[in-house]
């Protein structure tokens, strides 16, 4: 078989990567929920989330169907949006998506509600390629930028500034410090 081998699959990875970063340019705020400071209920579920320091991720980005409600206090329109991160970008940074993570796109604020790992590259099973993040539209008053660390920290983690093989994303975790608001 013809442009399979390993060569190949990180060539076309670059290209990827390169088309993402610099000639598309979209980037998300990705707000990771942090599994440290948020406390859970016997359900699992949490009242108050708690969010490590955001990150600025590449991303392309599609808009979905909106749905439209209309009761007695108005009109409600719910948007939809897929965000497509590149492995290499999620293994660079050291984030791992979860259900629940809020993701801020076109000044909206998205909860993550599905997340595939599409795992087959010209066909090979083993070859990440990315990940596709299914988002909803939360309320203004469901998201509360209560961050674990000072948000100067976060600077350190946006795509612009050159990060070193050393970097991880979990070096900027700090004490739970209250609101970046």
């Amino acid at each position: 078989m013809l442009f399979r081998g390993k060569h190949d699959i990180n060539y076309l990875k670059k290209l990827n990567k390169e088309l993402v970063e610099r000639v598309v340019g979209e980037k998300i705020t990705y707000y990771p929920i942090s599994k440290k400071f948020t406390t859970k209920n016997i359900y699992g579920e949490a009242k108050d989330k708690i969010f490590d320091p955001p990150v600025e991720v590449y991303a392309l980005v599609k808009w979905g169907d909106q749905e439209v409600t209309t009761t007695n206090f108005g009109q409600d329109i719910i948007y939809n949006i897929s965000a497509y991160i590149l492995d290499d970008t999620l293994t660079t940074i050291d984030l791992r998506p979860t259900e629940g993570d809020m993701v801020e796109y076109d000044s909206k604020h998205f909860e993550i509600t599905s997340i595939m790992f599409p795992r087959q590259m010209l066909g090979k099973e083993e070859e990440g390629f990315y990940v596709r993040l299914e988002c909803t539209t939360v309320r203004k008053n469901v998201f509360h930028t209560s961050i674990s660390g000072s948000p100067e920290a976060a600077a350190r983690t946006r795509p612009d500034n050159n990060l070193s093989s050393t970097f991880r994303y979990s070096d900027v975790l700090f004490p739970y410090s209250g609101s970046a608001a």
